[in-house]
């Protein structure tokens, strides 16, 4: 059953399938929820699935600003606030995977488990980077076209924002969070009087 939700004053499309324990299957970037079709009728059988499209993606419309991961990271809590009760179990693949692994550190009260499949964590080990200077693919572009709400002319603006996003460092190499400085130890152990 797909629907829509408000998430961050965006219209978020979403598809719901099974019943069980949710499980969330974040898609790739400039790609959709079709890149889980293989593998949704045996999950169904098991889980209740929740198939987010983010913004600039598949039946979710673009909006003004950027599309980084940070942004992308604090949609889907918002999409698991508002549709899920309680932690669910988060995968994500290639650039949903750096959002689900955002979001896991981000807001772990909300992940029960995660899996990360294909993600690029660093935009040097991406196989494919996005960029606005050459044509996409082919087939990235009809399937672009075939369900997004602002039409095939729109594609481009949608890549260069994700490419931007990625030459630009704003989502990619941010720190996730910031560690504490380890704790100094010293042996033998001193003792003061």
């Amino acid at each position: 059953m797909a629907d829509y939700v408000d998430v961050n004053g965006v219209r978020t499309w979403y598809d719901e399938r099974g019943e069980g324990d949710p499980v969330v299957l974040l898609h790739g970037g400039l790609t959709d929820s079709r890149d889980f079709t293989g593998n949704l009728d045996a999950l169904a059988d098991r889980f209740r699935l929740l198939l987010p499209e983010r913004r600039g993606h598949g039946h979710t419309a673009d909006v003004e600003g950027p599309i980084t991961i940070g942004v992308m990271a604090q949609d889907t809590i918002a999409f698991l606030e508002k549709t899920v009760d309680g932690p669910v179990r988060l995968a994500g693949y290639s650039a949903g995977a750096i959002v689900a692994l955002w979001v896991a550190v981000r807001r772990p009260d909300l992940v029960e488990r995660l899996v990360l499949v294909s993600g690029g964590f660093h935009p040097d080990g991406m196989i494919l980077r996005p960029t606005a200077d050459a044509p996409p693919p082919a087939p990235l572009v009809a399937a672009y076209a075939e369900v997004s709400p602002d039409g095939p002319d729109h594609f481009p603006v949608v890549i260069a924002k994700v490419a931007r996003s990625v030459s630009e460092e704003q989502g990619w190499r941010a720190p996730i969070w910031t560690p504490s400085p380890a704790p100094r130890w010293s042996w033998p152990p001193t003792t003061t009087s």
